[in-house]
């Protein structure tokens, strides 16, 4: 291939999870596990190309999701995705719709329907970059000595497993006979459910730190003050709901590390510094023309690339839009403008920090109204002065 061709084919944008979501929607379903997936894959690794392993049947909405997650040269290998006797067809239908909605076909797949064949496969699989693997409970529970067999596998290489279908309530007679044939002696631990599965980390050590990240991050449970009495157990698994993916990713595709919401106060890392009115359940306006807020970062947290803050605005009747501009600092060298033409529209606006927030436990984020004003000079109720409702803050790293 020629210099040129080589240049214009890694000029081209590869299609990410962002550009799915924007074409297919989101699987009810399985967003919780995408969810997971992403953030472990951006933040969980030492390695941003780790691949994705799929053993039985799997939604092709999430075969799919998981496709344009990846991140070359990683792959997501699927084995015995469907049944032997729909699995050509459904692996045909299913390359046709990745290829030609233009995603970039990572999927390698190989038919498991042999009992007895998977423990060879693991072993093989154990010796590539497959950091993450989900597997369907109800083929499991058809494998003699499946416990065994995959706590052996996770001790060797895999960091990550989820169980799709492990709680089952509406098949019983599967479920719970496969949940009591898990030995009192497992070294899995789990770290967190969703809706339609269990995941396990390899041993309790990682185990620990993995709910910590989880946590931490805002995107799966509000994190809640440690002398608080609802305070929550270290060793407790976060409980995931399905809520949407496309809120924590960014048009790049890469899942936030932090996220940060306003109507949790000062147990989600917020401290409202000045210029700011009551915090209500849906978000928190400004009081003043300038408004400071601080954010209290987890320790470790790494270098900080962009910060992301969401919000609508309210404009005077005298005003034909709202101008709000953003800094990082306390007297920001450079402002992020925010033009709201609306007062029901929510908009995104993104700072590059350039190093900004490195090793420093806390942020303040300016935020500057251009027009405040006083609803109640206009004929509402409301008597405060109100510019821009802080929604959501999200860091990336």
């Amino acid at each position: 291939m020629s210099k040129r061709r080589v240049a214009m084919k890694l000029n081209l944008k590869t299609k990410t999870l962002y550009d799915f979501i924007d074409l297919f929607g989101e699987d009810c379903e399985t967003a919780g596990d995408i969810r997971i997936a992403g953030f472990l894959i951006e933040h969980g690794f030492a390695s941003r190309s780790t691949s994705v392993g799929l053993i039985g049947a799997s939604p092709q909405s999430e075969v799919m999701a998981l496709n344009a997650l990846i991140s070359p040269p990683a792959n997501l290998v699927a084995l015995g995705i469907a049944s032997h006797v729909d699995q050509y067809g459904y692996l045909t239908s299913l390359i046709k719709q990745i290829e030609g909605s233009g995603f970039e076909l990572r999927l390698q797949s190989a038919d498991l329907t042999l009992p007895g064949r998977w423990p060879n496969v693991l072993d093989a699989m154990a010796r590539t970059d497959v950091g993450i693997l989900g597997i369907d409970a109800r083929w499991a529970a058809s494998e003699p000595g499946f416990w065994q067999t995959i706590q052996s596998f996770m001790k060797s290489h895999i960091s990550f497993v989820y169980m799709r279908n492990m709680l089952d309530y509406e098949h019983p007679e599967f479920s719970f006979p496969f949940i009591r044939s898990m030995p009192t002696d497992c070294s899995l631990d789990m770290i967190a459910t969703t809706p339609g599965s269990v995941w396990f980390a390899s041993n309790p050590s990682s185990g620990a730190a993995t709910r910590d990240l989880l946590r931490s991050s805002g995107l799966f449970a509000r994190r809640v003050a440690s002398d608080s009495d609802f305070a929550i157990s270290l060793d407790a698994p976060t409980v995931i709901s399905n809520e949407s993916v496309a809120d924590v990713i960014g048009k790049d595709g890469r899942f936030a590390r932090i996220v940060l919401t306003s109507n949790a106060s000062m147990a989600d890392g917020l401290e409202y510094a000045t210029g700011w009115s009551t915090v209500e359940p849906d978000g928190c306006w400004t009081g003043a023309q300038e408004a400071i807020i601080k954010l209290r970062l987890p320790a470790n947290l790494g270098p900080q690339t962009t910060l992301c803050i969401s919000g609508n605005s309210w404009i005077r009747p005298d005003t034909p839009e709202q101008v709000i501009k953003i800094g990082v600092g306390k007297d920001p060298v450079e402002w992020v403008e925010m033009r709201f033409a609306d007062s029901e529209t929510i908009s995104t606006a993104t700072i590059n920090l350039n190093g900004a927030t490195n090793d420093v436990p806390t942020v303040a984020v300016t935020v500057k109204v251009g027009a405040p004003g006083r609803p109640s000079d206009y004929g509402g109720s409301d008597t405060r002065l109100l510019g821009f409702k802080f929604r959501s803050l999200s860091i990336f790293t």
